[in-house]
């Protein structure tokens, strides 16, 4: 049975059984049932209710609905959820990106009282005073961002043009912007090892000097790029791939999520959960 504690957390208790996971495809905390190996229930059933990701792997999401937005920022273990920080309802939030400091960046969307879309501003997160502070950057439709040392990296999207567009900007000093690239065709940025990546419409991830491969849902952890992708039968599959040795260490098929806590990936599958050592895998 799940419970809400003196803390506010929303908690499965003691059936150890039962775990929270998140699944990214259809963007929903579920609860998993060990036993039967199946989801038994969402974390929030409320219709349109989703849950949001970085595009690395954290605890953090954001919380809200597709039609009265109702956001918040929470944090989810395999056996707890929290929430940390709740938003006016004419305000949504969705996650970005995580810089090597743990400082957490956000697409905030103002809306008018009539529910159209009033601007949209990257917002810092600080977990230690738990709150949210727009940055002075001007930044049209903003569709990602990534953080590499003091500079910001974004994309938005050309109305006009129907492609996307990147700037530069410094998060010291003036908050003067700089366009980079524009034509676009995607809007994905990654930072891998201190390099800006663009996924390209060929579904890898480029820089100046090197590629990587993408998937449909790629989450960067650690040394490791975790890429899911669906197939016609909406299952899904893993593959995680090696940033250091540049190659596939791990690849499983028909998954309905993973955590991550460490260096140990669970994997929950239809007839059984697997316990990985990301450490142990070296190659395929």
């Amino acid at each position: 049975m799940k419970f809400k504690n003196s803390s506010g957390i929303d908690d499965i208790g003691e059936n150890t059984k039962e775990l929270y996971v998140l699944e990214y495809w259809e963007q929903k905390l579920k609860v998993y049932n060990q036993d039967t190996h199946k989801f038994i229930r969402y974390w929030n059933d409320t219709e349109n209710e989703f849950q949001y990701n970085f595009k690395e792997y954290s605890d953090i999401l954001t919380s809200g609905n597709s039609i009265t937005n109702n956001f918040s920022i929470i944090r989810y273990t395999e056996t707890g959820v929290k929430t940390l920080l709740k938003l006016p309802a004419n305000e949504a939030l969705f996650p970005l990106t995580i810089d090597n400091k743990d400082n957490m960046y956000f697409c905030r969307i103002y809306y008018n009282d009539d529910k159209t879309e009033k601007k949209r501003v990257i917002s810092k997160y600080s977990k230690k005073d738990n709150q949210l502070d727009d940055l002075a950057i001007g930044v049209g439709k903003l569709m990602d961002v990534s953080v590499i040392g003091k500079k910001l990296f974004f994309t938005s999207f050309d109305e006009k043009e129907q492609k996307y567009e990147l700037y530069e900007s410094s998060l010291k000093g003036k908050n003067e912007i700089e366009m980079i690239e524009s034509n676009l065709e995607g809007s994905e940025i990654y930072n891998i090892n201190g390099e800006l990546y663009l996924k390209s419409a060929e579904g890898k991830l480029v820089s100046q000097v090197k590629e990587y491969p993408s998937g449909e849902i790629t989450i960067a952890y650690k040394d490791w790029l975790l890429f899911l992708d669906v197939k016609e039968n909406s299952s899904q599959n893993l593959r995680i791939y090696s940033i250091d040795s540049e190659k596939y260490i791990y690849k499983t098929e028909n998954l309905n999520g993973y955590n991550l806590n460490g260096y140990r990936l669970t994997i929950f599958k239809d007839d059984s959960t697997k316990k990985i050592d990301l450490k142990s895998l070296n190659s395929i």
